[in-house]
């Protein structure tokens, strides 16, 4: 019903900005209307309390809650809108007992822009010293297959084919892409579910939606989305791992908004970076939602970047829509599944080293550009585009003349010639030890890299074909390519990443003889560079369009460049061919000292 400004509650201010309210649900049964308390209570002497996670759903058509001054039935009433499905919630956690709740919607001022900046700072404590945490998925009959999978008696085995409805209904749930899941469900200790009368415990449904992922392999879609609600699992197990002082360190703020926050919904984007401070207390952010949300991703990555934590602007690319005008703040709303585009680190897995030897030197100027020093290896002379098959659309013939003679860095790499150099750039993701031929051969022989490259679904002669036949040459003629019993995996997980890997990606080779591996939307002239502290190299663009008296670079995108992915490099030994060592030294516009090679360092503006 609707509610006049005179039946409207409106929150006393907080006494004191360490405090928080919680509410008082009172018995009640689904006929009567639901009715709760609000009062004040100091964070060091809290009652015990569950909080409540929930999706707020459609405020279009709001139902309503009587905040009560005591628990009697007289009418002293004031009214406060809440949305039809925490409507829902509330009628299903009401029991004979006044039961003591943390709900947002609820306990925090949400027309109060300064008490929302501060109670949101605190929101990571409020789940976790909840007795338990309730995360409401919705009423049961809005979700019937998925009740079916919870409570059937089958335990842990499943028919061999189930109806792909019935579980894509499971992982299309709301909740599990609402941005502020994230933060209220890995802090906890104890954590239900509920779906309608339904109470799960939190492993049971995990386990559940794991098992999911082997009959919706097929589907991209849902495939994407049961990964991306397993990640959260994940990060469930680190973080709780992490508040016991047994944590990766790789486990980062930054690390959290990209994997998770970064790709879940929310109505105020400020919210990708907020619903996950508390999570992390020592963060040098704080909520300010008086801040445009411009703002608020800028400081976001500036603190993140001279922290020298440089995750962040491997998501940044050329052709992708950004936040802002800088090309090193990325778009905040676009998730990896839309941009396509996928950045060559996975700070969790394995990562590359190219500038980590050397420490990072960042700094923002007044007019918002990025100062990072590196040190320039090569400008790109030319690329080579994938199709949607990805193939290339190059004849072969025109490929092997214009790739640069391989007479160069390439004959360090363990698969030698300009041929194992391609292959090397497009599959070393997938290679156990890049630097080793032995590695390499190993994996071939487990049929990890691209034999299946020459088979469906890539195309009849593909480049990947000619490729892997060259490449079968380089390595030896008598090489056995196939498993012992001459099978190739088709693993569908395993053809998604090697067409991943490629995706909005061009191959390119550099003036210098470097072959690598980039963002299709690089050009002739770009220049490739390794930052110092950073991971992988970048190919920059000078942007001819600013007014500033030093040259300013947009960032195309981080790239692959083979022989330039593990540092440290100003030691590296230059081959004894003096006429090698001499073009390749002149070529790298560095200078030699007996017998190494010396990069100079260079500070590059980013705009």
């Amino acid at each position: 019903m609707p509610v006049s400004d005179t039946e409207r509650y409106e929150h006393s201010p907080l006494q004191d900005r360490s405090s928080i309210r919680l509410i008082t649900l009172l018995p009640g049964n689904f006929s009567t209307p639901l009715r709760c308390q609000i009062a004040e209570f100091q964070k060091h002497s809290l009652t015990p309390y569950e909080a409540l996670s929930y999706t707020w759903g459609d405020s279009e058509a709001p139902e309503s809650i009587q905040i009560c001054e005591s628990a009697d039935l007289e009418p002293t009433i004031q009214i406060v809108p809440i949305t039809r499905n925490l409507y829902e919630a509330l009628q299903r956690l009401r029991t004979e007992e006044p039961r003591k709740l943390w709900i947002d919607a609820l306990c925090i001022n949400q027309s109060d822009l300064e008490e929302k900046g501060h109670q949101v700072a605190s929101m990571g404590q409020v789940y976790c010293k909840a007795d338990r945490v309730i995360v409401w998925l919705g009423e049961d009959q809005a979700y019937p297959r998925t009740r079916a999978l919870l409570t059937q008696d089958g335990k842990n085995r499943w028919p061999l084919t189930l109806p792909e409805v019935d579980l894509g209904e499971l992982v299309t749930i709301p909740w599990f892409f609402r941005v502020w899941a994230v933060q209220e469900y890995v802090l906890p200790q104890h954590v239900s579910y509920q779906l309608g009368p339904l109470l799960i415990p939190a492993k049971h449904l995990e386990s559940v939606v794991t098992r999911t992922g082997a009959y919706i392999d097929g589907n991209k879609r849902l495939y994407d989305q049961w990964k991306s609600i397993c990640l959260l699992f994940e990060y469930r197990e680190l973080v709780q791992k992490r508040m016991s002082n047994e944590g990766d360190p790789r486990l980062t703020l930054v690390r959290m908004f990209l994997d998770l926050t970064r790709q879940r919904l929310c109505k105020d984007s400020r919210d990708r970076i907020y619903s996950i401070l508390g999570i992390y207390a020592d963060a040098n952010v704080f909520p300010d939602y008086t801040l445009p949300p411009q703002q608020v991703y800028q400081d976001f990555v500036s603190k993140s970047l001279i922290a020298g934590d440089f995750s962040i602007l491997h998501e940044c690319c050329i052709g992708i829509p950004n936040a802002d005008e800088q090309s090193y703040v990325p778009f905040f709303g676009q998730s990896r599944s839309k941009t396509r585009y996928i950045p060559f680190v996975d700070p969790l897995g394995a990562t590359y080293s190219a500038g980590l030897h050397q420490r990072p030197e960042v700094n923002i100027n007044k007019g918002r550009n990025l100062s990072i020093q590196g040190f320039p290896i090569g400008t790109v002379h030319r690329k080579l585009d994938f199709t949607e098959a990805y193939n290339i659309n190059l004849d072969y013939a025109g490929l092997v003349t214009a790739i640069p003679d391989a007479n160069s860095e390439t004959r360090n790499l363990p698969l030698h010639g300009t041929w194992g150099a391609i292959y090397q750039t497009i599959m070393t993701q997938y290679i156990s030890s890049p630097d080793s031929t032995s590695h390499w051969r190993k994996d071939y022989e487990e049929n990890r890299l691209s034999p299946q490259f020459s088979k469906p679904p890539y195309p009849h002669n593909s480049f990947f074909e000619v490729l892997v036949r060259a490449i079968r040459t380089d390595l030896n003629s008598d090489f056995d390519w196939l498993s012992s019993n001459g099978q190739i995996r088709t693993d569908a997980h395993l053809h998604r990443s090697r067409r991943e890997i490629l995706a909005e990606r061009s191959l390119f080779w550099t003036e210098e003889g470097y072959i690598g591996l980039g963002s299709c939307h690089l050009q002739s002239g770009d220049e490739v560079v390794v930052f110092d502290g950073d991971t992988t190299p970048f190919l920059l663009r000078k942007n001819t369009l600013s007014d500033s008296a030093e040259d300013v670079y947009s960032i195309v995108s981080d790239c692959y460049v083979g022989g330039w992915m593990y540092g440290p490099f100003p030691d590296r030994t230059v081959k004894k061919d003096e006429s090698f060592r001499r073009s390749l030294t002149k070529k790298l516009k560095g200078h030699k000292e007996g017998g190494r090679l010396a990069l100079e360092p260079r500070i590059f503006v980013i705009g």
